[in-house]
């Protein structure tokens, strides 16, 4: 494989990884949208989503922010801005005591 062969596949793999993550923020924000819509108390839009992960990356930080914060009543441990990835993150505490919840956008 040429230089110019494996430097084209790099940036088919970032494009490709890109498109994906978009793809599941596209995901996320609509099952939220759609969560919201419904009605649904905090309680059982938890027992909906079932956290499992630890990090949710969203496309609307404020947006995500108010819900989690507002309307769940998690606590915010620390919000800060990452100059070097460009992206806000914060670390929420949900309030029965587990590891925190990460956002990133």
């Amino acid at each position: 494989m040429n230089l110019t062969t494996e430097i084209a596949s790099i940036q088919k793999a970032k494009a490709d990884a890109k498109a994906a993550k978009e793809a599941n923020k596209t995901e996320a924000d609509a099952v939220l949208k759609k969560l919201l819509a419904s009605g649904m108390s905090a309680d059982e839009i938890l027992e909906k989503l079932k956290l499992q992960e630890n990090q949710i990356i969203v496309s609307d930080y404020e947006a995500a922010k108010n819900f989690y914060v507002n309307k769940l009543g998690f606590s915010v441990i620390r919000e800060n801005y990452r100059l070097e990835r460009k992206d806000w993150k914060l670390d929420l505490k949900l309030w029965w005591g587990q590891a925190p919840l990460n956002f990133y956008i």
